[in-house]
């Protein structure tokens, strides 16, 4: 903020220069008022390193202002060419290449570059980022990144700049719709409704559930089945365990059924024995009697 204040200042005290309203008008050697109005086309329209030295220059005397205007400008032009150089380097593996060799070069090199030469390598780097875009994008973005391969460079950053961005808002949906339920990709109660909630907010609030509201829902949708699977285990263990009861009681019936089936089985063979015997005795005692 200050130094925005002092540039608004320099500008002031600059037009009033050019306006004949300061000091006693300069001797003819000194720079004319319109010399100053060059000085200040720069610092209004020139880069970082153009503006400050022209804001020097203006803020100084009038030997300033010439040595600016001769030197001074040259100077700054050349180190902001070579900060728009380095800017662009990191836009892509193309472009970086290009901004390397000129920034190897001279002045000229750079200053070719950073005006027109950055264009051929723009392209390239563009039709990269569209390939990428169209090897992770879902349908919707895949379809219009065909497209845009299809057309201009024009078409291509514009593919890129806006059009798979809405693209992915679509994709963006369906996404969110497969996780309702019934959808192949939900993993219960607690992912539709927030799949629910989010289609019907804003695409930026959809973007973040798919990047990571999801995942928490899907965690709570995993600790409810937990404890469902462990109610049922907990369930299906007490039927067991009550078949398991009851078999027993059934098995322990059946070994006291058996048990006074063979008592009543001895009792009988044991009737029959003393039977066998009586009779055995009936019939020595009449062959004895028939004897006599």
């Amino acid at each position: 903020m200050n130094r925005i204040r002092v540039r608004m200042a320099t500008v002031l005290a600059v037009l009033m220069v050019v306006a004949g309203l300061s000091a006693p008008a300069p001797a003819a050697a000194d720079p004319a008022p319109g010399d100053r109005s060059t000085v200040l086309q720069h610092l209004l329209s020139g880069g970082p390193s153009v503006g400050r030295a022209a804001e020097i220059a203006l803020l100084g005397s009038d030997a300033d202002v010439a040595a600016f205007l001769a030197e001074g400008y040259q100077r700054a032009a050349e180190q902001d060419d070579r900060a728009r150089a380095q800017a662009l380097a990191t836009t892509g593996p193309a472009m970086r290449t290009a901004a390397e060799r000129a920034l190897a070069g001279s002045a000229a090199d750079v200053r070719t570059f950073v005006h027109s030469g950055w264009q051929t390598p723009w392209v390239s780097d563009e039709r990269v980022r569209l390939t990428q875009a169209l090897a992770v994008g879902g349908t919707a973005t895949r379809a219009a990144a065909r497209k845009a391969l299809n057309g201009t460079p024009a078409e291509i950053s514009d593919f890129l700049a806006v059009g798979r961005h809405d693209a992915r808002r679509v994709d963006d949906r369906l996404l969110g719709a497969q996780m309702l339920s019934g959808g192949s990709l939900n993993s219960g109660a607690n992912l539709h409704a927030a799949a629910e909630q989010a289609l019907a907010g804003s695409p930026e609030e959809l973007r973040e559930f798919l990047a990571t509201g999801q995942f928490v829902a899907r965690a709570r949708d995993q600790e409810l089945a937990s404890v469902t699977r462990l109610s049922d285990l907990a369930k299906e263990a007490g039927a067991t365990a009550a078949l398991e009861t009851q078999s027993a009681k059934e098995a322990s019936e059946r070994a006291l059924r058996a048990a006074e089936m063979a008592k009543q089985a001895a009792a009988r063979a044991a009737a029959e024995t003393a039977a066998a015997r009586d009779d055995a005795l009936a019939a020595s005692a009449a062959a004895g009697r028939a004897a006599d």
